[in-house]
């Protein structure tokens, strides 16, 4: 397991950082914090991606990032950990649900690159 650090603003203005766990595998995650508490974790994740994709796509051209999060959000916990470790095989799983998602709202290759 590492620790990152993030810089956190409030009204714009730094007041500290956060520092966090980031574990290498779900099992590690699970081992450290227990799995109810790791589920909860990825079903937050997994609702705000939702929201947050929503979100852009009513807002703008969506973006990548964007459509990437809905395409996270169809993906089930048994898939993400049977590609955990994996870049690659992740890669994999993350792009046929790309296809879904862009096939969902009728999008093709014209998707904004931009995060």
């Amino acid at each position: 397991m590492k620790t990152g650090t993030a810089e956190v603003k409030s009204e714009q203005k730094v007041v500290g950082s956060a520092d966090y766990e980031i574990w290498d595998s779900t099992t590690e995650a699970i081992e450290d914090r227990g799995e109810e508490v790791v589920l909860g974790l990825i079903n937050t994740q997994n609702k705000t991606n939702a929201m947050n994709a929503l979100r852009q796509l009513h807002s703008s051209k969506p973006t990548k990032a964007a459509l990437e999060a809905e395409a996270f959000s169809l993906c089930s916990l048994d898939e993400l950990q049977a590609v955990a470790g994996d870049g690659a095989k992740y890669r994999s799983l993350l792009d046929s649900k790309l296809i879904e998602v862009k096939e969902k709202y009728g999008l093709n290759k014209d998707v904004s690159e931009d995060d």
